[in-house]
C-alpha cells in the first residue's frame, strides 16, 4: 500500500488528523509549537487539542490585551504636630504605643543622623506627633496615663 502525502495545506505535524482538521497554513514562524488559546499551554508536534481544556490549539496565541493603567494615588498633605518630646527613643515609642491602642496615630520623629549619631537624640529629644485634630485627645491620653512630663 503506498503512502499518499497530505497537501501542503494540510497540518503538516499529523498528517493522519488532516481529514478533521480545517485546512490552515502555519505561519512562517512556526517551529512545530502549538497553544492552548485557554490556558496558553505549549504543545509539541503531534498534538492538536489541549488535554486540560478539550478545546482545538492555534498556531499563535492571541496578543495580550493592554492593561488598564492604575489610577494615581491622591496624595493628602496632613500637618502633625508635637505634643511630646522624650529623652530617648523607646519612652516616645512607648507613647506612640498607648495612643494607638487608644485608636489615635502617632509618629515618632528623631533627628540622630540615620543612627550614626545616637547621642544626637538626647540633646535635641524625640518627638511625638499627632495630626492636628487628635492632640487634644493625645495630650488628654498621654497625661491621665502618666506618659505626660
Amino acid at each position: 500500500m503506498e503512502r499518499k502525502e497530505p497537501p501542503h495545506n494540510h497540518v503538516a505535524f499529523a498528517p493522519h488528523y488532516a481529514e478533521n482538521l480545517p485546512l490552515i497554513s502555519p505561519p512562517l514562524s512556526w517551529v512545530g509549537i502549538m497553544f492552548c488559546p485557554k490556558c496558553k499551554a505549549e504543545y509539541r508536534e503531534g498534538f492538536y487539542r489541549c488535554a486540560d481544556c478539550e478545546i482545538d490549539l492555534v498556531w499563535e496565541l492571541p496578543p495580550e490585551p493592554e492593561p488598564s493603567p492604575e489610577p494615581e494615588p491622591s496624595l493628602e498633605y496632613i500637618d502633625f504636630i508635637k505634643i511630646e518630646t522624650y529623652s530617648s527613643w523607646h519612652e516616645a515609642e512607648l507613647a506612640k504605643g498607648f495612643l494607638s491602642v487608644n485608636g489615635i496615630n502617632a509618629v515618632v520623629f528623631g533627628d540622630d543622623y540615620g543612627g550614626i549619631q545616637p547621642g544626637l537624640s538626647f540633646s535635641t529629644g524625640v518627638r511625638l506627633l499627632v495630626k492636628e485634630e487628635d492632640a487634644k485627645k493625645a495630650k488628654g491620653t498621654l497625661h491621665d496615663a502618666g506618659y505626660s512630663t
